[in-house]
């Protein structure tokens, strides 16, 4: 009977173990449904708050991922809001400096027009100042002419009438003597000698007329030759002006009457010539 209880009480003992085995096995894996259930909820709302967060920040999120989030990703998303985020003063300071900008555009391009209109302004009154000064240029040219012309007309008209009687030929003789006298000395020099066969033809101690004083004896040496050279035309071009002068009243050696390669006291040293006398 002993060993019948002991045996009942062994069973049990055994009973209640299993009973209480079976019910922590139960436990433990209502606990690891639960902590189960507990993280991937905790995973839920970290995916939707990352969500919320890249919306904020004008990101679309196209997957949404059931893997649990870590803190490293969402120090990321958390990074990418702050980046995008622009604060409220700054788009404002930005509106005024685009303002600011549009301003200052526009006073550069009136400055500009101002500039221009002045610079076309200074360019007319220069025209206008370069216009003038040529006008009276020209009418002080014109008026200096006009004054040649009167002096020459008085001159010609107070030309004695022993040089104004000349004729062609005579130019031409007394060019052929200026040209065998004076033909290598300067153009002055050649004035010169026309210079001193007027003045004997004014003078009362010589012939009046331009052949009288060419061939008086003993004066000019080489007048034999002065004929020949103006029939063949070859009288210079430039001697044929100094007589030209001489006649009009050119007068480098003043009165003289006489020339000679020698010095003479008190005679005038135009190139190889000594200019002398008086009338």
């Amino acid at each position: 009977m002993s060993f019948g209880m002991s045996k009942a009480k062994r069973t049990g003992a055994a009973l209640v173990a299993t009973v209480v085995f079976f019910s922590f096995s139960f436990s433990s894996v209502l606990a690891a449904n639960a902590t189960e259930a507990a993280a991937t909820t905790a995973a839920t709302a970290a995916t939707t708050t990352v969500t919320a967060v890249s919306s904020t920040a004008s990101t679309v999120i196209t997957t949404v991922t059931t893997e649990p989030a870590t803190a490293q990703t969402v120090t990321a998303v958390e990074g990418v809001v702050q980046a995008t985020t622009v604060p409220a003063g700054t788009i404002q300071q930005t509106n005024l400096t685009q303002v600011s900008a549009s301003q200052m555009s526009a006073d550069v391009s009136s400055a500009v027009e101002v500039s221009t209109a002045e610079a076309a302004v200074e360019k007319m009154s220069a025209d206008a100042d370069a216009a003038q000064a040529q006008a009276a240029a020209e009418a002080q040219a014109a008026a200096e002419a006009q004054a040649a012309a009167q002096a020459a007309a008085e001159k010609a008209a107070a030309i004695d009438p022993r040089l104004s009687s000349m004729t062609d030929d005579d130019l031409q003789l007394m060019g052929a003597i200026i040209y065998y006298e004076a033909g290598n000395q300067t153009y002055e020099g050649k004035v010169a000698v026309g210079n001193v066969v007027v003045n004997r033809m004014l003078s009362s101690r010589f012939p009046d007329t331009l052949q009288g004083v060419l061939y008086q004896s003993g004066q000019f040496q080489p007048a034999g030759l002065c004929r020949s050279l103006v029939t063949r035309g070859g009288v210079p071009a430039d001697c044929l002006q100094a007589a030209k002068d001489a006649i009009a009243g050119s007068k480098p050696v003043g009165n003289a009457v006489f020339f000679c390669r020698a010095s003479v006291k008190g005679g005038t040293r135009l190139g190889a010539h000594c200019f002398y006398g008086t009338l």
